[in-house]
């Protein structure tokens, strides 16, 4: 058995390269948990005048299964089914659209499926309380987790509240995000309970 040895400055080296990988690793996980909390924010203040209830899972299914139709029609290569179905979903044909919806970045955008719970312990902003069993009173807002671009520029979110529900584009820009697009609008009515 062949043994590997280190002198000591080989190895404080190996030890230095090691973490500074770390901290990079380390980093872009903060940064996307930061920038989720920045668009989720950003959401908030936009929709709401009032304190709003904030659905608790911040699943992203919605997302991943547009992306996940537009990959396996791409992969069939049928030109007239993906105009279609872009169509459908209000995917215009634009350069910003055609970058974030390529056989490409379907991957990357796939590999961001998430299921987890907001954290409201790093919600900081005072109109968002968490929702209860009893939210009669109050706008109920859901939020998912955003997925991001290759390059960090746009987010998609999927956003649900009343009857309405979309994904929404954002776009960075100085550090800031803003609103791109709406995509994949639908619309429902609320089910009357009718006393017998």
């Amino acid at each position: 058995m062949n043994k590997i040895i280190f002198n000591q400055k080989e190895l404080k080296g190996f030890l230095v390269i090691s973490n500074f990988i770390f901290l990079i690793f380390l980093s872009y996980g903060f940064k996307d948990k930061n920038n989720d909390y920045e668009i989720l924010n950003y959401i908030v203040n936009k929709n709401a005048s009032e304190s709003i209830c904030l659905e608790e899972n911040r699943n992203n299914n919605q997302i991943i299964s547009i992306v996940k139709e537009l990959q396996e029609i791409d992969d069939k290569g049928d030109l007239l089914e993906m105009d279609s179905i872009k169509n459908n979903y209000g995917i215009q044909k634009n350069e910003i659209f055609e970058n974030i919806f390529n056989p490409v970045s379907y991957e990357h955008l796939l590999k961001q499926k998430d299921n987890s719970n907001w954290n409201f312990n790093n919600i900081k902003n005072p109109k968002i309380k968490k929702c209860k069993e009893n939210n009669n009173n109050k706008t109920v807002l859901y939020v998912s987790k955003p997925i991001y671009t290759n390059e960090n520029k746009f987010a998609l979110v999927h956003i649900t509240k009343r009857t309405t529900s979309y994904i929404l584009i954002l776009q960075k820009s100085k550090n800031e995000w803003k609103e791109y697009k709406i995509i994949a609008p639908m619309f429902f009515q609320k089910v009357k309970k009718h006393i017998k």
